[in-house]
């Protein structure tokens, strides 16, 4: 008997940790928009900001940070962000992640704005200092491996966290702008209708693609990239391994150059919110008081069941042989 419990408990671990892991899972995801939210209503834009990429953190380094006439808040920074690159899996019929690479990006922020109408169509539209035009369009789901932002959908950071950003990395402003030296001169935010949001002209600090608070991490970046392009072509190789220490060496240096940027929320951060430490203690709780009902309730009903078939027999037994005793009284 000992051995049917033992493969019902390690069934039954086997089963409760995926159990436990999905409600996890699900409760990251809800526990981090929330944080989001709650950063943006209690008005701590520098915290919403590095839930999606390391953001500036000195209002020094900050290209704009006001407030229109709308009210509006429009933020517009450098900032470090992680570009995923999609491969198509022709048996799952679904992207998937290949790598992903680090790229310094003007980030362009605004919350509180209307829930405009959503659509192909909304966008920032920018004009640089030597005349060349450029959109970053908020929901490009359906656009070429190409074009700008791809696969993303911005529309999503307003339902969920109550505020529109966008960015354009280093790649996309080489492609589309092709000067390094250029600078964004204005923007504006058009929805869906052609409409102008808001929108500003720069006269002092003009956003630049490359970002001095930047330079002393640029070496690490590209060994990152390079190490993430081999490891996403070639994940079985030691590339992976290689990958692990450029990693780590990128973490090591945005450790050390904090005083420039907020660097991105990290898992932990959410992990350890009271909100998830309750939901998984509850899911926790609850696996291993029916885990245990269900067990003993397997290996004791039987037992019972025998105890009173047990019962029932003496009691059959007993009762024929008062009847023979009956039978033979009678005869006598």
């Amino acid at each position: 008997m000992w051995w049917k419990k033992l493969i019902y408990a390690i069934v039954s671990l086997i089963f409760g940790v995926g159990v436990v892991l999905l409600v996890a899972t699900i409760s990251f995801q809800s526990t981090f928009d929330g944080m989001a939210k709650d950063a943006v209503n209690k008005r701590n834009f520098d915290l919403a900001n590095s839930f999606f990429y390391y953001a500036s953190a000195k209002e020094d380094d900050k290209y704009l940070s006001t407030y229109n006439t709308d009210k509006i808040k429009i933020e517009v920074q450098p900032v470090l962000t992680k570009q995923p690159h999609y491969t198509y899996n022709a048996s799952n019929k679904k992207y998937e992640t290949l790598y992903d690479t680090v790229e310094e990006s003007i980030a362009f922020s605004f919350f509180y704005v209307p829930d405009f109408s959503k659509g192909n169509n909304a966008k920032v539209h920018f004009v640089t200092t030597n005349n060349k035009e450029c959109d970053l369009f908020f929901n490009s789901k359906d656009s070429q491996e190409t074009d700008i932002n791809y696969r993303i959908n911005f529309f999503d950071y307003q339902a969920k966290y109550h505020f529109l950003t966008i960015y354009i990395t280093k790649t996309d402003w080489v492609s589309n702008i092709n000067d390094l030296n250029d600078t964004v001169k204005s923007f504006q935010l058009i929805d869906n209708n052609n409409n102008i949001v808001c929108s500003y002209e720069f006269n002092e600090k003009y956003p630049q693609i490359e970002s001095n608070i930047y330079k002393d991490l640029r070496p690490y970046i590209d060994e990152y990239n390079s190490k993430s392009i081999q490891k996403g072509h070639d994940f079985n190789s030691g590339n992976v391994e290689i990958f692990n220490k450029a990693k780590k060496e990128l973490d090591k240096q945005v450790d050390a150059h904090s005083e420039h940027y907020i660097k991105m929320a990290p898992s932990s951060a959410v992990i350890k919110s009271d909100k998830m430490v309750f939901t998984f203690s509850l899911a926790t709780t609850i696996y291993l008081i029916v885990s245990v009902l269900v067990g003993n309730f397997i290996f004791t009903f039987p037992k019972k069941k025998g105890i009173y078939k047990s019962l029932q027999d003496k009691e059959t037994e007993k009762a024929i042989e008062e009847k023979q005793m009956e039978v033979f009284e009678k005869e006598s």
